[in-house]
């Protein structure tokens, strides 16, 4: 059976989750930074940043304009607790200013300012996840999967074979994090901060691998067998072999219940499933 393809496309959708910090941050930035017309120093960028993240209306108007209309008050108030707390983070104040600095001062325009700043608030996020303990790792990647289940089967197929573009996922996360269940979204942002902060402190260090080693394998066949013998014959060898001509729902579902084979594996071998999921992450 193709193990090879379905560990690495059950791992995936790791460095699809995480967005959502990076997205509010630029939409928090000031309008005359996006526009690229502003050309100051670093302090002064600094100063107009800081002023403009303890700003309680500019969370206020991005959760308006970026979240779905369903968004309840309850989850609303967790998430603007949570990113006000991060945003208001000197550390993150000051890396903002190194990132954008260069930018603004060469004028660049709105969506090369966006860019930049995704893509380092992404970097940063998916740094610190390859930080987590085991446990915590594996809670990541639960979640991940509840995440995943909850998308309709053609979007979730897409989702664990890299074919959602950055937009479309950021909306889909926002959508799943207005729906979410309240423990889930606690434990969704309590890692999204672990992760960041072990960024920002770099430390523990990062850990993560390419490959796994040879009992791992034995041990991830055997409880990928017990696992997958729940589909009809043939459903779980198509859709590691030829996701892309299989059903979404069978793609769906067959690479999941890989990922839940590695998670529940004990001892060394779960530990060296997780860096292999998270060494995926990292690439």
């Amino acid at each position: 059976m193709g193990m090879h393809t379905g560990r690495a496309g059950a791992s995936r959708w790791l460095r699809r989750t995480s967005w959502a910090m990076g997205l509010l941050l630029i939409a928090a930035l000031p309008a005359h930074a996006q526009r690229g017309v502003f050309t100051q120093a670093p302090q002064s960028v600094e100063q107009v940043l800081r002023a403009t993240l303890r700003n309680p209306a500019v969370f206020e108007r991005t959760m308006l304009e970026k979240y779905p209309a369903s968004l309840d008050r309850e989850h609303k108030e967790m998430l603007l607790s949570f990113f006000m707390k991060r945003m208001q983070d000197d550390r993150v104040i000051a890396l903002l200013t190194r990132s954008i600095t260069p930018l603004m001062q060469a004028k660049a325009t709105q969506p090369q300012i966006v860019r930049q700043v995704q893509e380092q608030m992404v970097a940063l996020q998916m740094r610190g996840i390859t930080r987590l303990t085991d446990d915590k790792a594996e809670e990541f990647f639960r979640l991940s999967m509840r995440m995943a289940q909850w998308l309709s089967p053609a979007d979730c197929k897409k989702m664990m074979l890299s074919q959602l573009d950055t937009p479309a996922m950021i909306v889909m996360e926002r959508q799943y994090q207005a729906a979410a269940p309240l423990g889930e979204l606690q434990k969704m942002l309590e890692i999204y901060e672990l992760s960041l902060n072990a960024e920002l402190a770099e430390s523990p260090a990062r850990r993560g691998s390419k490959e796994l080693d040879a009992a791992t394998q034995v041990a991830l066949r055997k409880a990928m067998a017990k696992r997958l013998v729940k589909f009809p014959p043939g459903v779980a060898e198509r859709a590691l072999n030829n996701p892309g001509t299989t059903d979404p729902k069978e793609v769906c579902s067959v690479y999941i219940e890989v990922a839940l084979a590695g998670l529940e594996l004990k001892g060394a071998p779960r530990t060296k499933f997780l860096d292999y999921m998270l060494g995926q992450a990292a690439i």
